[in-house]
């Protein structure tokens, strides 16, 4: 069986360590955790896990994030490859520290996930990595293209492995048991709402 999942970030040294590459941050810890290396294609990195049966191939795409679902077009991407894929970006409406797995819903206004809705519709499975909180009054924009400071980069080194952890029981045990496992912990009201 083969699985897609797409880590969602902007392409670049100038955005590699930013709260808004977090996605892609996870998939470069998941494939480094596999031994895995990354073909780079101008529009697209690639890279293939084999988890004993089922196999991942793992998508950054190289375009800016609100633009990020083209990569579904020229990857040729089906209704039926779409419905085996899971979309990792970040959320700052969820504590640095903690996941979230969704199953479908909205863009809840993240522009990565808008792009991808372009081309998925609402029906596609994500994960969150939260980055939150929001500090009072900063502006949401300025807030993702910035980097983590020297406490926070530790506590998203724990959520990267966390996430790849993630990752992997998403792959082999589904969906359910991946939301039934990282869910539990809810760090905001929205989140809650989300529900």
């Amino acid at each position: 069986m083969k699985l897609f999942v797409f880590g969602l970030g902007n392409p670049g040294k100038r955005y590699q360590m930013t709260r808004h590459n977090a996605g892609m941050m996870a998939l470069d810890r998941f494939t480094e955790s596999f031994g895995g290396k990354w073909l780079k294609r101008p529009d697209y990195h690639k890279s293939i896990v084999d988890l004993g049966g089922v196999k991942l191939e793992l998508v950054k795409p190289q375009k800016f994030m609100n633009t990020s679902g083209e990569v579904l077009g020229i990857i040729g991407m089906k209704e039926d490859d779409l419905k085996k894929s899971l979309f990792v970006a970040d959320d700052f409406e969820i504590e640095l520290g903690n996941l979230r797995f969704r199953r479908s819903g909205s863009s809840g206004g993240h522009k990565g996930f808008l792009s991808i809705q372009t081309w998925a519709g609402k029906t596609y499975q994500r994960l969150k990595i939260g980055i939150g909180p929001l500090p009072e009054g900063e502006d949401p924009a300025d807030f993702v293209l910035s980097p983590f400071d020297e406490a926070q980069e530790i506590k998203l080194r724990e959520t990267l492995c966390k996430a790849a952890e993630a990752l992997e029981d998403w792959a082999l045990k589904g969906i359910d048991y991946a939301m039934n496992k990282y869910n539990r912990l809810r760090c905001s009201k929205e989140e809650q709402k989300d529900e």
